[in-house]
């Protein structure tokens, strides 16, 4: 009974993954494009307008009497609107069936197989008074049954014999399996982070916060505000955290009085200078900046980008006496809960926009480097790489830039995590002329192609503008153009924007050793090369696909 338990709660988890109307192999089709939005901005799938909310289904197991009439049965619900097959078996001549809660087996049924319907009774009820009315041969059904098992009843069995079916008549007997959909409740934002999940923006920032209270190497940065009113937030990981917070919001506010008395930004080169006196300071410790879901439906990022923070954190102040890490892990969470709560393929942060239909802003087009380039942004509203009226017209935008900029002397390295195609990119984006640091850049991301391979991921490498497409207006261009010498955007597996939670662990262990890894080739020091642990890898790495890929 325990194993039939099991079981039962096996195939509610799986069907939790199912799109109606579709088997456990079946693809999902691709959803029609949104009303209003143009061809050239299309960047992927829109939200798929079938339910997705499997809460309050039941999960019905069907016996038919012989394998012709399972067959049948099995392809015309494979083609209902109306229910979910989630397991069939020949041998125990059984199928596993998911149902809407006011649906009906005899009315699916009805309009999935032809007429007459066979007969049909729920081993459910435990007399006859309990059996699907309107079925007078149901009697008979269920004594040459009986007659075929002995005193045997699927009822009290899940394995049937080939043995006990030697009859011609077609009957259907089913029952309901217990223990489905309701177990597993949608999140709310209220769970601990577990990385068996994609958790809600309230939960990841409670982990932050719990990171930041529990440990003296991690503190909380309150950056700013979303468009919505969600704090907008990153973690600091240093061996004196506390002092860097206080630093943080001295120089923060220093750069914000500088603004409005100049009325702009320090000029790139000006950063650029300051940023190359900095490295050539043997003493000066270098900071790492990671970023993540900065493309709302990109769930992978903020999942893999806290993974990185708990290892960080756990990894202490041996790691952090040679560099400091400052990570901010939902740097759209407007976008990202609209992503959980209405449209899953949804791209942009949440921002009203002239056309009342088509809000928001994309996020990675709405930097000052290379803004405003109609071949890689859209001045359309409706468009999915939208830029917005001006550059920095986000708050998004705007705290991400105000963090980067406190300390941009200082920043080696920069990473954007983004999903999907197994790329590691690196600028530029909004043109195809090189780098004047272009063999630097490819000798980095190589690096982390080599890594990730020897963690079981396969990616390729490359400038974005050749590799994948123009970009214009990115944060990785911008981080680049302000003197980030090591700027990188790294796309995670796979094709999809939907990937198993099962993948979520896997993915953030190579991104984490890798990350060890590289920071060890570029800062090129014994302490920090003692955390890189590797083993040695065949197979060759790839400098770019042979094609572009679509804009993710």
């Amino acid at each position: 009974m325990k194993a039939y338990v099991l079981l039962a709660a096996l195939l509610s988890s799986a069907l939790l993954l199912l799109p109606p109307a579709a088997t456990s192999s079946a693809p999902r089709p691709p959803p029609p494009a949104s009303k209003g939005s143009s061809s050239a901005g299309a960047e992927g799938p829109q939200v798929d307008p079938r339910p997705r909310d499997y809460v309050g289904w039941k999960l019905l197991r069907i016996f038919p009497s012989s394998r012709p009439l399972l067959t049948a049965l099995v392809a015309s619900l494979r083609n209902s609107s109306q229910a979910v097959v989630v397991q069939v078996s020949q041998e125990e001549l059984l199928a596993d069936v998911g149902l809407p809660p006011k649906a009906s087996l005899e009315g699916v049924l009805s309009s999935a197989l032809p007429s007459p319907l066979p007969p049909l009774r729920s081993l459910d009820a435990p007399d006859a008074a309990h059996a699907t009315p309107g079925r007078e041969d149901q009697p008979r059904a269920e004594k040459k049954l009986d007659e075929c098992q002995g005193a045997e009843s699927p009822a009290g069995e899940v394995s049937l014999t080939r043995s006990k079916r030697r009859f011609s008549l077609d009957f259907l007997n089913w029952k309901t399996l217990p223990g489905f959909v309701e177990e597993k409740a949608k999140l709310d934002g209220t769970e601990p982070l577990a990385w068996d999940d994609y958790y809600r923006y309230d939960s990841i920032r409670r982990f932050a916060l719990n990171l930041s209270a529990s440990l003296p190497h991690v503190e909380y940065l309150d950056i700013g505000r979303s468009f919505e009113g969600r704090p907008l937030f990153a973690l600091c990981f240093a061996s004196k955290a506390a002092d860097m917070k206080k630093l943080f919001k001295k120089k923060l506010l220093k750069l914000r009085r500088l603004r409005t008395k100049r009325g702009r930004d320090p000029d790139l080169a000006v950063l650029q200078k300051r940023n190359l006196v900095t490295r050539k300071r043997k003493t000066s410790k270098p900071y790492v900046l990671i970023e993540a879901g900065i493309h709302a439906r990109e769930w992978i990022a903020p999942a893999v980008a806290t993974y990185l923070a708990q290892e960080l954190a756990t990894l202490g102040r041996k790691f952090l006496k040679r560099v400091t890490v400052i990570l901010a892990p939902l740097t759209n969470p407007d976008g990202y809960e609209y992503t959980h709560t209405t449209d899953r393929y949804w791209r942009k942060n949440r921002r009203t926009t002239p056309t009342p239909s088509c809000p928001g802003v994309d996020l990675n087009r709405n930097w000052g480097v290379g803004w405003g380039d109609p071949e890689g942004s859209s001045g359309d509203p409706c468009s999915e790489v939208y830029r917005g009226p001006e550059s920095f017209s986000e708050p998004e935008t705007q705290a991400l830039r105000d963090l980067a900029l406190v300390w941009m002397e200082k920043i080696r390295l920069y990473v954007s995590l983004h999903c999907m195609g197994r790329v590691i990119l690196h600028p530029w984006g909004f043109t195809r002329a090189p780098s004047t640091k272009q063999r630097q850049l490819a000798r980095i991301a190589k690096v982390m192609a080599k890594h990730l391979h020897r963690n079981n991921q396969t990616f390729v490498f490359g400038q974005t503008s050749h590799v994948m497409y123009t970009a214009s207006g990115t944060v990785e261009d911008y981080m680049h153009g302000a003197g980030v010498k090591y700027a990188y955007t790294l796309e995670l597996p796979e094709d999809s924007f939907e990937l198993e939670p099962e993948k979520i662990i896997p993915i953030s262990k190579a991104v984490w050793n890798t990350f060890l890894c590289t920071l060890g080739e570029i800062i090129k020091t014994d302490g920090i090369r003692s955390f890189c642990k590797t083993e040695k890898a065949t197979g060759k790495l790839r400098k770019k696909p042979a094609t572009k890929r679509k804009k993710t």
